[in-house]
């Protein structure tokens, strides 16, 4: 309407929209003809109705006042005023209907060719949705075929509340007539809708205009023509359609006329408040901090009892004792491959409201509450239906058509790689029971949503049903199911009588045509023995008698769309003549592909692998959902939001960089006791609950929803690099994702496939979180995924049959970086481990009800073939470059530690073989693996076990499994560790060295309905060559056992008093061979795949001087008596006495000393460990100690008896009464000094003093870090540095310690447990370092989790994690005076070029070695403790003869302060 013509009220009718002249010519002429956009006029009442009126009478009146004021309509091209309808939507319904009733073929040197058939799935089901479908577009008047009105977005739009379908043109009718509704002939009311706006072309509501504002007019129309009205609308009307366009409404105003029914409460998304869709649930702290520490304490007594077994051999059998430490050591490590990574388990939770709010609920952008969830593609893998039933596919098929998500984003596809007829018309019979059973779901909510499983339920079915109809319904449903069955059943018989007819026709035909041309009829005749569908044409798959291009590897690829995509609007049923009421129901049903990829001979199919990646290929062509969920045949969903559940953690702030979510696999159909641990909940609850706390859980092949983006080889996005733009259709490219990538190169990645290569960026774009709230870095625009999917054509179908071809992988990526991985039976955790390896992070989501369920065999020899075929894959991946060892940095530690876990678990079962022959052999031989069954090793086995109970309890508690759960898993773990893996090491090694491929039979799924025989299997006993090692084991050691208990009997003699205990000696030496043998097997149950791998600690007492003993070994008495001597060994050999030894006589220059008290330091525990070697064996340790002197020897002068002396440092021996030393070593002790005080601070005290005032002279304004400040060397070096002036920071292991080190000095103080010092320190000195670092811990603080082969490589970048190094500034020095934690590794003097830094390691006795420096360092020592400047802590006294305890709690580090013994006559 151009501005000079006279400006009228109009309305809207159905019809097109030209362009923006062609409209302004209509307008000014009243109406156009043709196909113009015509233009009706009203008139606004009083009432806010609006009558009908033509141009003439507005002309007739001449009133352009009041009613009539100024305004400018324009009308946008929405979906309800669009062009009029031509061929081509002619055209399109025919291509609709082509494709959804075709049969597509194609492959290898063939083209692609649509088979037009009679679908199986037309049902009456299937026509009420057409017709529905058609009602749900088309007018409902009985002499109107026009489009019913919708808005501009095409979603429906009522008039009346009853919901009657009507074009604008007879709603106008109606109006003029007698506004009453032709539906449920009541009045037309012009008012809001109770969930729907109400608003059309023809009822515009408008507000009565103002004089501020009735000659505003639109003005945001661009000149190119272009114009967003859909933005403008938003804008000019707030947020509303209910105005129109011509005025803009008050702030204030109610707007009680308008039909907008949107209101102000409505708020949109980017104006909520964040909510997050998904959180962690810490694991209590109660439960997992016990559980940490018992690993911890396992873990040292298993080093400790590592370290002694090596050092002390059976020499009587160093055989068996080699066989054993051997194994040992191999449990040891396999423990901790498998504790280690479970240190950090977690719980998460969803939030569905929140998702349903956030994606479904209505908003002013989103009016109708149109989903803009992304799409999701299912995938359903089968083979052959011998081994996997049709009927148990066609329940899962049913389960997942019935998910709640909503139906337009659903694609399902079904992969038969055996291309058999029975599946595929299985499939179609499911297609067709599905229009019954979904509706019914949804109308009745119904859970679990597989019908067999549903029918089968024991209990009230009504329970929380509310609607009347649900019993009759169900009784229906529930005949129509059983029917279903049959017809499935007898589909074999079928396609077999079928055939038969068909082969005998053709056979017919070919002996008439024969007759016809006068041949001879050779005998017999015999055709080609093929199988045939139902519409009389040959089945393209593998046919029941195979021949050339129809055998199970040898047949073309087959596409048939079963059901088509469905609308994007809801479709309700009808109750008219139908079999169930769907009146209120959404009768639409998810897209359904059945699909067979091409098979040739000569191509490697790649098993499972290759199908998923063909069905990844068809799926991205067809649907492209950015997520997929694959699921095994025998798998269905239990929990009918368990997509909803995944895509909380998907579609959450930060979830673009989760490459999957696994689901935990629960079975059904075990026998109660699950004897052989079919569940599995000990992997699905415990090991993959505990990964979940790292990068994530393995993927292990069914219930696991992918992110499509992740398995076409991409890192995760990086939100700080990566360019996001507005439009999928801009920044969308590959190489966005992946720099490396050359547009060029896509065929040689993805295949030759444009499609497919197109579809890549707009799967990423739609798989990225909702960009609702500004937290939200790296995501999409909320509304994008609210448009209708394109409907396929013939050519889309055509491009997904050749991306199933067999030759469609040839040299690309698939299979190698793209998609599911090839080389290895257990595809799965390489598919996962690839992900994870580019930076990937997965997520375990358990729910609260079982998102899903399946079969399990539950019979011991499939069981053991399921279990073979795992441990096979692993194998293959040790032998492979997916071994973790090579995995890239990305890889979080533990999470490779789990992945190496992985790999090696089947080899333990060569250990385990061996350690379990071990019972007989010693039993055979007479020997144990030690020289005698002592107390300390049996203390240690104690010890261990409890370990090990404790642990099981707490990981219990924590996962959530019952304890019976564990143990059964254990027994199985020993009985397939000693078949299954074994055999899998064999072929794995077969394969590696002489390529002999490994091939694997499907497990039968089973499919017993008779309730007597769920558990039939379990007692069925089949041979299998896994069970001859289990045999084997158990034999030889039954046969051990009583040839033991006969050797025994045959040596018995008549009882004699004493200590042979009335038994005989060779009775008495074989009962605890036997005892030890038998409680080794025992135990090892309870190891936890560790095998007998027991801790034991020894003590060490001393009395005075070493008594001899045989080399390597040693006593001590304890008060047992000679027959217990050896059973308390100490490490490494280096046994003591404590005993009266001869002290001896002076020589020139020496003094002898009665020691009052003898100090106690961790060098002691080296030398007694062996960390240091002593000068000889036997010897007394001991490095300090203050006592009187009693005798002074010939030609030395200034000592005198009675005098009171300390020393420190060699010679050693101060564990003892009386020593002898040498004169020049002991400096005297002033009065003022306890012998006690003097005895504890000696040896530190001197190393204090060397350290702070020799190898670095600290002085006032300097800045000292010292590690383990609570020590006793260390609480010295706080308190002197202190008093120095110095700034001292102190690191310490925990709260009570970090009391004492503050009381010592120190300024700062770290608690290294909890952070990082390294950090900490450079906060504390702002980046500039401290000017020595005093460090006795050694490798942990020194290395700081780095290695010095990684600093070389990577050089200053690296030195930041260095540690100790770390915290120094320019020229600054480490002083390293212990290795508490061990020997750090070496460095190159390049690291300390750096800096310019200085490294020393001094020792104490080069520091004292000359007389004058002793004397000056002690008398300062002695003058800083008489001042007060250092206190001496004393808080621990032990008798000298209870050392051992001592050296125990300081070894344990519950100690503080010093550590003194004092000899047991001085107590």
């Amino acid at each position: 309407m151009s501005s000079s013509d006279p400006p009228k009220k109009a309305m809207r009718s159905q019809g097109s929209s030209g362009s923006t002249s062609s409209q302004n010519t209509q307008a000014s002429t009243g109406g156009g003809g043709g196909g113009g956009q015509g233009v009706k006029f009203a008139r606004r009442t009083s009432s806010g109705r609006y009558v009908t009126v033509s141009r003439e009478d507005l002309d007739m009146s001449g009133d352009y006042s009041g009613d009539y004021m100024n305004y400018t309509v324009h009308i946008p091209p929405t979906p309800d005023n669009q062009p009029m309808e031509n061929n081509s939507s002619v055209a399109t319904k025919a291509e609709e209907q082509y494709v959804s009733n075709s049969l597509f073929t194609g492959g290898f040197n063939s083209v692609t060719r649509a088979h037009l058939m009679d679908k199986m799935t037309d049902s009456e089901a299937s026509q009420q949705d057409k017709d529905a479908r058609r009602r749900a577009g088309f007018c409902q008047m009985p002499v109107c075929d026009g489009k019913a009105m919708v808005d501009d977005r095409g979603n429906p739009m009522y008039p009346c509340e009853c919901r009657f379908r009507i074009c604008n043109d007879c709603f106008i009718d109606a109006q003029k007539g007698n506004g009453v509704c032709p539906g449920c002939k009541e009045p037309y009311r012009l008012g809001d809708y109770d969930d729907e706006p109400n608003f059309s072309g023809g009822a515009l509501p408008l507000p009565a205009p103002n004089k501020e504002n009735g000659d505003r007019r639109m003005t945001s129309q661009k000149k190119t023509g272009d114009f967003d009205h859909n933005k403008w609308l938003f804008n000019e009307t707030q947020g509303t359609y209910g105005h129109g366009t011509a005025y803009w409404p008050p702030e204030d105003s109610s707007d009680r006329d308008s039909g907008g029914g949107m209101g102000n409460g409505m708020i949109d998304g980017m104006d909520k408040p964040f909510k997050p869709l998904s959180r962690i649930v810490p694991i209590p702290s109660g439960i997992i901090s016990p559980y940490r520490l018992l690993i911890v304490v396992r873990l040292v007594f298993l080093c400790l009892f590592l370290v002694w077994r090596v050092q002390h051999p059976n020499e009587d059998a160093v055989w068996l004792w080699l066989i054993s430490i051997v194994c040992e050591i191999w449990f040891a490590f396999s423990w901790l491959l498998d504790i280690i990574p479970k240190i950090c388990p977690i719980n998460r939770s969803t939030d569905l409201d929140a998702l349903r709010e956030k994606f479904e609920l209505p908003s002013p952008s989103n009016p109708t509450g149109r989903s803009d969830l992304p799409g999701i593609d299912l995938f359903v893998s089968t083979a052959a239906p011998e081994k996997e039933p049709p009927l148990v596919t066609a329940n899962t098929i049913l389960s997942i058509l019935s998910v709640d998500y909503p139906v337009e984003k659903i694609a399902c596809y079904v992969s038969d790689d055996g291309g058999a007829l029975l599946t595929f018309e299985a499939m179609a019979e499911a297609a067709s029971f599905a229009e019954l059973w979904v509706p019914f779901c949804k109308k009745h909510d119904i859970e679990p949503r597989n019908p067999e499983t549903y029918f089968c339920l024991k209990g009230d079915p009504t329970k929380n049903k509310l609607k009347p109809d649900f019993v009759k319904d169900r009784r229906k449903v529930k005949r129509e199911y059983e029917e279903f069955k049959v017809r499935i059943n007898g589909l074999p018989d079928s396609i077999r009588r079928r055939s038969d007819a068909f082969n005998a026709r053709e056979e017919m035909k070919m002996i008439k045509q024969m007759r016809d041309n006068g041949a001879e009829r050779p005998e017999p005749i015999r055709v080609q023995k093929a199988t045939w569908m139902a519409d009389g044409t040959h089945w393209p798959g593998t046919w029941v008698v195979p021949s050339s291009d129809h055998a199970r590897g040898d047949h073309a690829g087959i596409l048939q769309v079963m059901l088509k995509p469905p609308p994007p609007d809801a479709v309700m049923g009808s109750p008219d003549g139908k079999l169930v009421d769907y009146e209120d129901t959404d009768v639409r049903l998810p897209m359904f592909v059945y699909m067979s990829r091409e098979k040739r001979p000569g191509y490697d199919h790649n098993k499972k692998a290759g199908a998923m990646n063909a069905l990844v290929r068809t799926s991205a062509i067809l649907s492209n959902g950015p997520f997929m969920l694959n699921l095994d045949c025998d798998h269905y969903f239990y929990n009918c939001k368990a997509v909803r559940e995944g895509m909380c953690f998907m579609l959450d702030r930060g979830g673009e960089d989760i490459c999957y979510i696994q689901f935990p696999q629960r079975f059904e159909g075990i026998d109660p006791s699950d004897r052989y641990a079919n569940r599995n909940n000990v992997f699905f609850d415990g090991n993959m609950r505990a990964l979940d706390g790292l990068q994530g859980p393995v993927y292990v092949g069914t219930g696991t929803m992918f992110r499509r983006f992740a398995l076409y080889g991409f890192d995760p996005p990086n939100p700080d690099k990566t360019i996001i733009k507005d439009s999928e259709t801009q920044a969308l490219k590959p190489t966005d994702f992946d720099p490396d990538l050359d547009v060029n190169l896509l065929p040689k990645r993805f295949g030759n496939s444009t499609m497919l290569a197109e579809s890549i960026p707009i799967a990423e774009y739609q798989g990225r979180p909702l960009a609702d709230h500004a937290a939200v870095k790296y995501g999409r625009p909320p509304g994008v995924l609210r448009v209708p999917r394109e409907p396929l054509d013939s050519t889309i179908v055509s491009e997904a049959v050749s991306v199933i071809s067999c030759w469609y992988e040839d040299k690309t990526e698939w299979g190698d970086r793209v998609g599911w991985i090839y080389g290895s039976v257990t595809e799965d955790v390489v598919t996962g481990y690839r992900m994870h390896n580019r930076g990937w992070r997965s997520v375990y989501c358990i729910t609260k009800r079982d998102a899903f369920r399946g079969s399990a065999p539950i019979n011991l020899t499939d069981r053991l073939h399921q279990v073979l075929r795992w441990a096979t894959g692993s194998v293959e991946i040790f032998f492979s470059r997916n071994n973790a060892f090579l995995a890239s940095r990305r890889l979080m530690l533990l999470q490779r530690l789990a992945y190496i876990n992985v790999g090696i678990y089947p080899f333990t079962s060569i250990f385990l073989i061996m350690y379990c022959f071990l019972p007989a052999l010693s039993l055979f031989s007479g020997q144990f693996i030690v020289q005698n069954v002592t107390i300390t090793f049996l203390v240690y086995l104690l010890i261990m076990t409890i370990c090990l109970i404790l642990l099981a309890i707490l990981e219990v508690k924590w996962s959530g499994i019952e304890l019976e759960e564990w143990w059964r898993n254990e027994q199985f773990w020993l009985i397939s560790g000693t078949s299954s893996h074994l055999a899998a090491v064999v072929q794995g090694l077969l394969k590696v060295i002489a390529g002999i491929e490994i091939s694997f039979t499907l497990t039968s799924k089973s499919s017993a309905e008779d309730e007597d025989d769920v558990f039939a299997e379990l007692y069925l006993v089949k041979w299998s060559s896994l069970m001859l090692p289990p045999i084997v084991i158990a034999m030889v050691n039954i046969i051990a056992v009583c040839y033991a208990f006969a050797k025994t009997l045959a040596h018995a003699r008549v009882p004699e008093p004493g200590p042979d205990l009335g038994f005989g000696n060779r009775l008495q030496r074989a009962m605890p061979i036997f005892l030890g043998r038998v409680s080794m097997l025992l135990l090892y149950l309870f190891c936890n795949r560790t095998g007998q791998v027991s801790v034991s600690c020894s003590h060490t007492r001393a009395r005075a001087c070493p008594s001899p003993a045989r080399p390597g070994s040693g006593i001590w008495d304890l008060g047992f008596g000679n027959r217990l001597r050896r059973a308390m060994h100490i490490f490494l050999g280096r046994v003591l006495k404590w005993e009266d030894v001869e002290v001896g006589e002076l020589k020139e220059g020496e003094i002898r000393v009665r020691n009052k008290a003898v100090g106690l330091n961790f060098i002691d525990v080296y030398y007694r460990k062996g960390d240091y070697k002593p000068p000889t064996l036997p010897f007394i340790p001991g490095m300090e100690a203050a006592g009187e002197v009693v005798a002074v020897g010939p030609g030395l002068t200034g000592r005198q008896v009675g005098d009171v002396v300390a020393y420190a440092g060699n010679p050693m021996g101060s564990y003892a009464e009386e020593q002898i030393l040498p004169g020049s070593k002991v400096v005297p002790v002033p009065s003022s000094i306890d012998p006690v005080i003097a005895a504890s601070i000696m040896l530190k005290g001197l190393t204090a003093h060397c350290l702070v005032r020799r190898s670095f002279k600290v002085e006032a304004g300097h800045t000292v870090l010292v590690h383990a400040a609570a020590g006793g060397v260390g609480s010295l070096l706080c308190q002197w540095a202190n008093a120095l002036g110095a700034t001292v920071i102190g690191t310490v292991s925990t709260k009570e310690k970090a009391i004492q080190a503050r009381e010592d000095g120190c300024h700062h103080v770290i608690l290294y447990s909890e952070e990082d010092f390294v950090a900490r320190v450079n906060e504390i000195t702002a980046g500039q370092g401290v000017e020595v670092v005093y460090d006795s811990v050694g490798k942990d603080t020194f290395q700081y989790g780095l290695t010095w082969s990684d600093i070389t490589k990577c050089g200053q970048n690296c030195l930041k994690n260095a540690g100790s190094l770390d915290c120094l500034k320019l020229r600054g020095c480490l002083v390293i005076f212990g290795m508490s934690s061990g020997s750090p590794d070496p460095i190159p003097l390049s690291a300390l070029a750096v800096k310019s830094l200085s490294l020393t390691r001094p020792s104490l006795m080069h520091y004292t070695a000359i007389r004058e420096e002793l004397l000056e360092a002690a008398g300062e020592l002695f003058e800083n403790v008489a001042k007060g400047v250092l206190k001496v802590r004393v808080n621990h006294k032990y008798p000298l003869s209870q050392a051992a305890e001592a050296h125990s709690a300081l070894e344990s580090r519950l100690t503080t302060g010093s550590i003194v013994l004092i000899p047991d006559g001085s107590m």
